[in-house]
């Protein structure tokens, strides 16, 4: 495995290599506080180089001379500093170690997650859903995760594939236009207050069935996770939810109920590179790239695979294919030579677009502290100022992990085993010390 310091987004060089005995594991995705300086990136690089020329028995010494020197520099104005695992290795030991299972189980490791494929009218919507990990009944925490524009619930499948390893009972739906889901009530919408109300009465609903297969004493805590776009529609949704149980009733114009019951508030809210500024930038953009950059149509999904594959939009051609095919649609009236296309025209709700990123980070970072929040962002740099003050004052839990911005499918055991760990951190899961010892 080869580590490399990250400086302000930029790479100081290698500190480990592959035949060090330094216990790689406790050092992933490690946050401390640098100063902003050339000093420390140069230092950092003259050990990391010495650490090369000299053999295996000095790379642990020189590696902690490093770190103290970092963290002796500390004392002045703090900054960000990311450690993280590059290269194609996997930590698959770890995060088999975090849950319990056994790493040299190869059945384990490579076992297919198990779906339970769903579909329920509410909201004007026949929601298409699936659910995997533990019995509702059992689970130790629920998380419903919400997908980003233009995609679908299998974006979380991979990701799925390593949390359904805790005790967690998962969710994951399309939203209203997207994927298999259909709209009943004509409303031709992609607005955020209205996925954010469909979001609600599809939680609620979910969690009210949930609740009736639990002993009456039991809660169910509950969870949102949601990938860029997502992440605001996972951030209006619990704003929904804080609004409900200080309103003296829960229940929307329709007269249905809008709360849920003894689950009103979310334990924890988790964006997936999904900031304000982010999304803004990427709005300036989002038209030219879908007309003019973005095929409109597909010969094959294999040619839909290279494409993504050839852009580094995907790192694994198996991920790619499972969640395109549930993108694209065969278009029997489009050209004969390409009959797949888009089943989201995203063009068509290009109204709607700008609700997509409208104060969503002042709004996330303004959620009650019962509503433990998490940020896992592919950069440091795509954070705007209130996400940076608030991760500053210590409201909110960052981390990031360099995998592009579909890195919940790029890297799906490293993004797992980093919320699990701030989901045990700040009191969500359970923690289970002998659990986190690493397999060896």
């Amino acid at each position: 495995m080869s580590w490399l310091v990250h400086y302000a987004g930029v790479s100081c060089g290698p500190l480990l290599n592959s035949n060090s005995d330094i216990n790689a594991s406790s050092f992933h995705a490690v946050s401390i506080l640098p100063p902003p300086c050339g000093f420390l990136g140069s230092t950092a690089h003259a050990l990391a180089l010495a650490s090369n020329q000299y053999g295996h028995r000095s790379n642990s010494a020189v590696f902690n001379m490093c770190m103290i020197v970092i963290h002796l520099t500390c004392l002045f104005k703090p900054r960000f500093l990311i450690m993280s695992s590059c290269g194609n290795s996997e930590p698959a030991a770890e995060v088999a170690a975090a849950s319990g299972c056994d790493a040299s189980d190869t059945s384990t490791m490579n076992m297919s997650l198990q779906l339970g494929c769903h579909e329920t009218e509410i909201a004007g919507c026949n929601v298409s859903y699936v659910v995997a990990g533990a019995p509702c009944e059992d689970a130790d925490l629920a998380v419903f995760a919400v997908h980003g524009a233009g995609q679908s619930k299998e974006t979380f499948l991979p990701l799925f594939e390593w949390l359904g390893k805790q005790n967690i009972f998962l969710v994951a739906f399309d939203l209203r236009g997207h994927g298999a889901t259909s709209t009943l009530d004509g409303v031709n919408s992609l607005s955020v207050d209205v996925l954010a109300q469909d979001t609600m009465l599809f939680v609620s609903m979910v969690l009210g069935e949930a609740t009736s297969h639990r002993q009456l004493t039991q809660k169910l805590p509950w969870a949102l996770l949601g990938h860029s776009v997502g992440g605001c529609v996972a951030i209006a949704t619990s704003q929904l939810f804080v609004a409900a149980t200080t309103s003296d009733c829960g229940v929307d114009s329709c007269g249905q109920n809008t709360a849920a019951g003894p689950h009103e508030v979310p334990a924890s809210l988790v964006l997936l590179d999904c900031a304000t500024e982010c999304v803004a930038t990427s709005l300036k953009h989002l038209e030219h790239y879908l007309t003019s950059v973005r095929p409109l149509n597909f010969e094959s999904i294999d040619a839909a695979v290279k494409w993504h594959m050839d852009r580094g939009i995907y790192t694994s051609s198996i991920v790619a294919r499972a969640s395109l095919s549930a993108v694209l649609v065969d278009d029997h009236d489009g050209p004969g030579c390409q009959p797949l296309t888009w089943r989201t025209c995203l063009t068509d709700y290009k109204d709607d677009w700008p609700t997509w990123a409208s104060g969503m980070s002042e709004v996330f970072v303004s959620l009650p502290a019962e509503v433990r929040k998490v940020l896992v962002m592919s950069s440091h740099e795509l954070m705007d100022v209130p996400l940076n003050i608030a991760e500053m004052q210590g409201s909110i839990a960052v981390e990031v992990i360099q995998a592009g911005h579909q890195l919940h499918e790029n890297a799906s055991d490293k993004v797992a085993l980093c919320i699990v760990r701030m989901w045990q951190k700040l009191g969500v899961l359970p923690k289970y010390p002998a659990q986190l010892q690493t397999t060896t």
